[in-house]
């Protein structure tokens, strides 16, 4: 270390070059420390966005269960009801993030069928409802880290054994980020 400093170190006691290193040695160093703690805030919101999807979905599931027709043993789910109550439950509880500047929903599907589908080893057909929902985050972040305009993210949907594509074309270096996020949440009759 003290032969670095020595090098660096002039005879009249004037430090010449690392004068004029060092102010790009500390933007770099800021750079990086942005650099990461977006990269912290994103992973922290996507996972907080995707328990709140899974959580919010569970709950629309059951409430979208007719109660009185699974008294007699009959497993019947209101789509149209889950998929509401699932975009409200969303949408209230995003509300509390600041960072999150809009929402949308790219695709929300609830389907129900009688299946051994996802039930591991077991060869007995069940009763299931699924509620499989991709959001689409808009993010308020550095205008210098909004490098990417195009989002084109592929997911693999194994109910239906295909993939599906969500595409979005943003707008480049305006400080909001466009985060795809998906959910899927079943709800098992046994």
């Amino acid at each position: 270390m003290n032969k670095i400093i020595k090098f660096f170190k002039r005879k009249d006691g004037y430090a010449g070059l690392p004068s004029i290193v060092y102010p790009f040695i500390f933007l770099i160093g800021i750079l990086l420390i942005m650099w990461f703690s977006e990269i912290v805030s994103r992973t922290y919101l996507i996972n907080e966005t995707q328990s709140i999807m899974d959580t919010s979905g569970l709950a629309a599931l059951r409430q979208g269960l007719d109660d009185e027709e699974l008294r007699v043993e009959n497993f019947v789910v209101d789509e149209s009801v889950v998929e509401t109550q699932f975009k409200d439950l969303v949408s209230k509880a995003l509300g509390e993030y600041e960072a999150v500047i809009d929402h949308r929903f790219i695709r929300v599907e609830t389907r129900t069928f009688k299946e051994t589908f996802g039930l591991g080893l077991s060869k007995k057909e069940r009763e299931q409802a699924m509620l499989d929902a991709t959001i689409m985050l808009v993010v308020d972040s550095y205008g210098a880290l909004d490098t990417s305009p195009i989002i084109s993210k592929k997911y693999f949907d194994a109910y239906e054994n295909e993939d599906f594509q969500v595409n979005y074309v943003g707008i480049n270096e305006d400080g909001q980020v466009e985060i795809t996020i998906r959910s899927v949440t079943r709800l098992v009759y046994r």
